[in-house]
């Protein structure tokens, strides 16, 4: 996919996931032309990678009821 695709696909800004593959963070490919593009699994991986855990609580001394919202 292109730049522009991978970037929406990542929802962020064209220019963030440039810097990011300038960075060597994410891979990619270049087109016979010379075009990045970006395969959907490595976009995958790249997501998991920067993703924390979800159930984790901020703080510790959260009880799971306050931590979801329920009083």
């Amino acid at each position: 996919m292109t730049e522009a695709q991978a970037a929406a696909a990542l929802r962020v800004h064209p220019k963030t996931l440039a810097r990011w593959r300038r960075a060597r963070l994410i891979a990619c490919d270049l087109s016979p032309g010379g075009r990045v593009r970006y395969q959907w699994g490595d976009l995958l991986a790249f997501r998991r990678s920067m993703r924390s855990p979800v159930d984790a609580p901020i703080c510790s001394h959260m009880s799971g009821e306050a931590r979801d919202g329920i009083a």
